[in-house]
């Protein structure tokens, strides 16, 4: 809380970590809340060349160490599905207007 208190940077990375990735490491639903209200980035990702969880973003962890240990990461995903983003829709395509269409002159 401190460093959010001194306006530093919730996004901040430090080796290839930001904190949130640590709020999820460590099953911290409290600090992981805190983190994304004061505007930390989940779709952030973890940059640690040659690590498994390397370019995993915090749902992504999340769901791997759910993988290795069931249920104790189960509070911090539910704060994690708070903030985030809706899947986004594919858009149906334009239909032309009438208007639209170019005759041949040929009518």
């Amino acid at each position: 809380r401190h460093f959010i208190r001194r306006g530093e940077n919730v996004n901040a990375s430090h080796d290839g970590l930001t904190a949130l990735h640590e709020a999820v490491l460590f099953a911290n639903p409290q600090y992981a809340e805190m983190l994304l209200t004061h505007g930390a980035n989940p779709y952030a990702t973890i940059q640690r060349p040659g690590k498994k969880s390397h370019g995993l973003n915090a749902f992504e962890l999340a769901e791997l160490l759910s993988t290795r240990n069931p249920g104790r990461f189960d509070t911090v995903r539910s704060v994690l599905a708070k903030f985030s983003e809706p899947s986004p829709t594919a858009s149906a395509p334009e239909t032309p207007t009438p208007s639209s269409h170019r005759t041949s002159g040929n009518d």
